[in-house]
């Protein structure tokens, strides 16, 4: 007799290291820039997971989550098509246009959280742009 196996069992066979190795792996693949042969890395990276790892299932955990959507986030940037149709797909697929947006979404969470931590990123360097060009100001003003 067959013993189904638990998800813990699940993941340690099939996803070893996953906190680590396999979410830096994807976040690698969805990090790629711009290059005609390297936005076949990305599309992969998104029909994995599609296919493996659903934003909306329990296989990730929540800050898992919320670092490959903000990857997912910043490739939103490029212009291929193909990749901005499966992160739409990937983080979008499971909402009706009828239906109500329910708060408590993992989905949802997870992608308000994204740019939550990507504003933060993107005023955390302008601070250090300002307070570089203020410091390079009192370089010059020291110097005359």
């Amino acid at each position: 007799m067959k013993k189904r196996m638990e998800l813990h069992d699940y993941f340690f066979f099939y996803y070893p290291n996953k906190s680590k190795l396999v979410i830096n792996a994807l976040m690698a693949g969805l990090s790629i820039q711009e290059n005609q042969n390297r936005v076949y890395v990305n599309r992969s990276t998104l029909d994995f997971l599609i296919s493996h790892m659903p934003v909306k299932s329990k296989i990730n955990s929540t800050q898992e989550n919320i670092k490959l959507v903000g990857c997912a986030t910043l490739a939103y940037t490029k212009k291929d098509f193909a990749t901005l149709n499966k992160i739409s797909s990937w983080l979008f697929e499971h909402l009706d246009e009828d239906e109500e947006i329910d708060p408590e979404d993992r989905t949802i969470k997870a992608i308000v959280e994204s740019q939550k931590n990507l504003y933060r990123q993107s005023m955390d360097v302008k601070k250090g742009l300002d307070g570089q060009h203020k410091g390079d100001a009192g370089a010059k003003n020291q110097v005359m």
